[in-house]
Order: structure tokens, then C-alpha cells, then sequence
């Protein structure tokens, strides 16, 4: 400054306090922001949809009820019709095929 104009430069001074102050402010947020974004949020994990029937609704479990409920008649021989054995088992099938 040539002719050091002292009003000049305590107007320069006053906006470099006021630019300072700002970016102090500004710094200051960004500082609360940066520990509110350092929180770490945890939720619960997405279920995971399986493929086929609920294990729950299982088939088999109906299947074991209804067979134990019902009782079961013997065997009749589809050569013989006797009962107590099947046409594979059955004690007449070479005499059968003999005659």
C-alpha cells in the first residue's frame, strides 16, 4: 500500500475475521455430522424365503397318523385266494403252473 490507507485495511482484516469465522462454523458442523454418520445402524437381517414345502407343514407327518389309525387286513393270493400270503409267496404257485 503506497499511501497506507488504514481504513482500507481494517476493512480487508474484518472480512478475513469473517471468513474465518465461517469456515469455522462450517468445520464444526461438518465435524457433528461426521459423528452422527459414524453410527453404525444395525437391522435385522432379511429372512430368506426356501424353496419347496414348509418343514412344518409337512406331508409326512399326516401320512404316519392316518396309517396308524387304520388297520391293515392280511394278504390274499391272487392265484390261490387264500389268505396270509401274496401270489409271490404262495406255497401253490409251481403245482399251478405244473398243471
Amino acid at each position: 500500500m503506497l499511501h497506507r490507507d488504514h481504513a482500507f485495511i481494517s476493512l480487508i482484516e474484518a472480512y478475513l475475521k469473517n471468513i474465518r469465522a465461517s469456515e469455522d462454523n462450517i468445520a464444526d458442523e461438518n465435524n457433528t455430522e461426521n459423528v452422527e454418520s459414524n453410527v453404525i445402524s444395525i437391522e435385522n437381517p432379511q429372512k430368506v424365503v426356501t424353496r419347496g414345502r414348509p418343514k412344518s407343514a409337512s406331508h409326512d407327518k399326516n401320512i404316519v397318523t392316518e396309517k396308524s389309525s387304520k388297520k391293515r387286513g392280511q394278504y390274499t393270493c391272487g392265484l390261490c385266494k387264500q389268505l396270509g400270503h401274496n401270489i409271490a409267496t404262495c406255497p401253490h404257485k409251481y403245482v399251478k403252473l405244473i398243471h
